[in-house]
């Protein structure tokens, strides 16, 4: 799961709708190798790996980049393989990892037969199960496009309806499938009316179920959006709505008030931005006793949670290229669909935001030795020197 192609696969599809098509699926192909088209093919594999090496070996057989055709013939390889392995192997131990690629995956596939066989194979077997929100989705959203689904497709559909009016989780998934069919049609005006159904929803709004609260924060903050302006006052998401950390605090930008604060738009997925990074942790441990903090801001997807607590704690591939990275962050899952990203109108990553003591925007995007000279001439040596008395 850790080659080129691979990631490239995932930050193509993730996890719902909307997702762009990658054409450049088969980048792992080694100067010298001959592979040819299909001789990856193995009838069942015995394992999750193997049946994933199987899918790359396919990708690289068609060259570096694969044109459209190619790059279809190489999705429904693969679908095939996830679907066989999960049918074959439905008590193996690594099972739920195919369910998972699949689940990450879902806007590549969730109008066909293959995908929506899977989502309903997984949500039989564990409805409660970590993928059951992302296949419960994409199955009504897929299914409705699918004439041999759409039955199934709008029974799911009542049911989760159903279930909304007593259980926040089911309110808030209705109310995203609908922002997604919204998004699908192009239409804008669908966000500001479901982010008001959602403050008006009680249940929705004093729920302390984590996924609820930041799906919530989600909506609520893409429906507000603000445009940032360098010399006046940073629009801070708290103006719209109480915000929580990673770990549950509420964090706004009063509680760094006197301190210059760099806010970190970035992702675990991002190569610049984890090649940033370093730089970031070392203008954090250079200044923070002169007045100087850090606020994260991930833009990973709602599968990523594991792997952006390990980055930020300097663990895994990732974390041990950017170090610990001992600032607050928040997190809501969105990937690109993120409160934080639609509210500022972010359109790349990494992304950063430098503000003075009083709250004002001082500059975007610094990186590298800019950061570095912009904090030396604002926190100076003796910027932390403490005044004296008269």
């Amino acid at each position: 799961m850790n080659m080129a192609w691979m990631r490239a696969l995932a930050l193509g599809a993730v996890v719902c709708v909307g997702a762009p098509v990658v054409t450049n699926l088969a980048q792992d192909k080694q100067e010298g190798e001959t592979a040819k088209e299909g001789e990856a093919k193995i009838e069942s594999p015995k394992t999750w790996k193997e049946a994933t090496d199987a899918i790359q070996k396919y990708a690289q057989s068609f060259g570096r980049r694969p044109n459209s055709e190619e790059n279809e013939k190489i999705w429904e390889f693969a679908w095939k393989t996830v679907a066989d392995y999960t049918t074959n192997h439905a008590d193996a131990e690594d099972v739920k990892e195919a369910y998972a690629w699949a689940s990450m995956r879902a806007g590549q596939g969730m109008k066909k037969d293959v995908f929506l066989n899977i989502a309903k194979a997984y949500l039989k077997k564990y409805p409660e199960g970590e993928e059951a929100r992302s296949f419960r989705m994409n199955f009504i959203l897929g299914g409705k496009e699918n004439e041999s689904f759409k039955k199934e497709a709008a029974e799911e559909l009542r049911k989760l309806n159903a279930a909304a009016k007593n259980d926040a989780a089911s309110a808030i998934l209705s109310a995203d499938i609908r922002l997604h069919e919204a998004k699908l049609a192009k239409d804008e005006t669908v966000l500001p009316k479901v982010a008001k159904e959602v403050k008006a929803n009680e249940k929705i709004m004093s729920s302390k179920d984590t996924w609820v609260i930041r799906d919530r924060t989600r909506i609520l903050l893409s429906a507000a959006k603000a445009e940032i302006k360098e010399g006046e006052l940073f629009p801070c998401w708290s103006e719209v709505m109480p915000v929580l950390d990673l770990e549950g605090k509420e964090i706004k930008l009063a509680d760094f008030k006197g301190k210059v604060v760099l806010i970190d738009f970035w992702a675990v997925w991002c190569g610049p931005c984890i090649g940033e990074m370093p730089n970031v942790v070392k203008a954090y441990e250079t200044y923070k006793d002169k007045g100087f903090d850090v606020i994260g801001i991930s833009f990973d997807q709602r599968s990523g949670e594991k792997r952006v607590r390990d980055t930020i704690a300097g663990k895994g591939p990732q974390g041990e290229r950017t170090g610990v990275m001992p600032w607050r962050e928040v997190y809501d899952g969105g990937h690109w669909d993120s409160g934080f990203a639609r509210r500022y109108q972010i359109r790349g990553i990494p992304h950063s935001v430098l503000i003075d003591k009083d709250g004002k925007v001082i500059a975007q995007k610094l990186r590298g030795k800019a950061l570095q000279d912009k904090l030396a001439e604002l926190l100076g040596s003796d910027s932390g020197a403490p005044e004296k008395s008269n």
